[in-house]
């Protein structure tokens, strides 16, 4: 129900010194919270840093509900290379861009970064129902 609360959430991080809201869930119920937040958010960023097998399972729901529109693809700048192969795998994907960051989370385009994050929100809210 909170995660459902998307208008509070954000006032509450942007009031805030956090960043972003951190949500543990059991093994069991992982794959169920995933869903619940891609189908909540108006954003989704997706880090390809550790393309593991969760990754490609989040990836594959993003893609099964054609949802990639939501999603600005980031990774560690020395993890680009593998985050391209693992965007490659998405016809979506492929040619999309990718946001790269250093060690400490500088994005090396900050800006670019920006706007990608407001052009999702914009599509989101473009697609949202009356």
């Amino acid at each position: 129900k909170r995660l459902r609360e998307r208008t509070g959430l954000n006032l509450e991080v942007a009031l805030s010194t956090k960043e972003a809201v951190l949500v543990r869930a059991t093994d069991a119920w992982w794959r169920q919270v995933v869903l619940l937040l891609i189908r909540s958010a108006d954003v989704v960023i997706a880090d390809l840093s550790d393309f593991t097998d969760g990754t490609r399972w989040e990836l594959d729901r993003l893609d099964d509900l054609g949802l990639f529109a939501r999603a600005v693809v980031v990774a560690r700048d020395d993890r680009a290379a593998d985050a391209r192969a693992a965007m490659a795998t998405y016809p979506t994907l492929r040619g999309a861009a990718l946001h790269v960051y250093d060690e400490i989370g500088e994005f090396g385009d900050r800006a670019a970064f920006r706007g990608a994050v407001i052009d999702a929100i914009a599509r989101a809210a473009a697609a949202a129902p009356d």
